[in-house]
């Protein structure tokens, strides 16, 4: 009676100690799979971070391209000769004004910003356009060809890069909203995350 109670008492033993073991395994197993999926979103936040900061700058090199465009039209019609001084004058004050209305990733939740810098962009590029073409050397001097025509790719061009930005933001906000139990954690530098405003050229949702 005594080694049946013995018997049974190590089997309950021996029992335990294998169900505590294939406790703790599972455990780890489970710990292991939650590493790797968050090790998963944190990637996937990372690209879609760097896809928004590099779509982003390219619209603004975009951008500065233009502008740099418009300030070589001034140059060379001012070494023409063939100017009016005032006329020159307040184009230029005007693309001093355009650079310093441009808009940062922060700012153009606000339309009223972009608006007003599309309005004077589209303005003080249509102005320098116009006063070039009117110049008396303009159709036999290829560099003030060239750069008008590049100044209207790039106008043409803007539409395009924003709503491409925008898809871009609409993926990481979606992200950010499927995963916001976790998403406080996932940026390693400890910076926030947070959803990034848009141009709204597409579907918010």
């Amino acid at each position: 009676m005594n080694i049946q109670r013995i018997f049974f008492a190590f089997m309950l033993v021996g029992l335990f100690s294998l169900m505590v073991g294939c406790s703790t395994t599972i455990n780890r197993q489970m710990e292991q799979s939650s590493i790797e999926q968050f090790d998963s979103l944190r990637q996937v936040y990372y690209h879609l971070n760097d896809s928004l900061s590099q779509s982003f700058q390219i619209m603004l090199q975009d951008d500065s391209k233009k502008i740099e465009h418009m300030q070589r039209l001034l140059a060379e019609i001012k070494d023409s000769g063939h100017f009016d001084a005032d006329t020159l004058q307040t184009l230029s004050a005007s693309l001093d004004e355009l650079q310093l209305m441009r808009y940062d990733s922060i700012s153009l939740a606000d339309a009223k910003v972009v608006d007003r810098y599309d309005s004077m962009d589209l303005a003080t590029s249509q102005a320098i356009m116009e006063y070039t073409e009117q110049h008396p050397d303009f159709e036999n001097n290829p560099v003030m060809t060239v750069l008008v025509d590049q100044i209207m790719d790039a106008n043409n061009s803007v539409m395009l890069y924003r709503l491409q930005y925008d898809r871009l933001i609409q993926q990481f906000n979606h992200f950010l909203e499927e995963y916001k139990s976790v998403i406080a954690t996932l940026d390693s530098t400890g910076a926030p995350v947070q959803k990034r405003p848009m141009f709204k050229l597409v579907n918010e949702k």
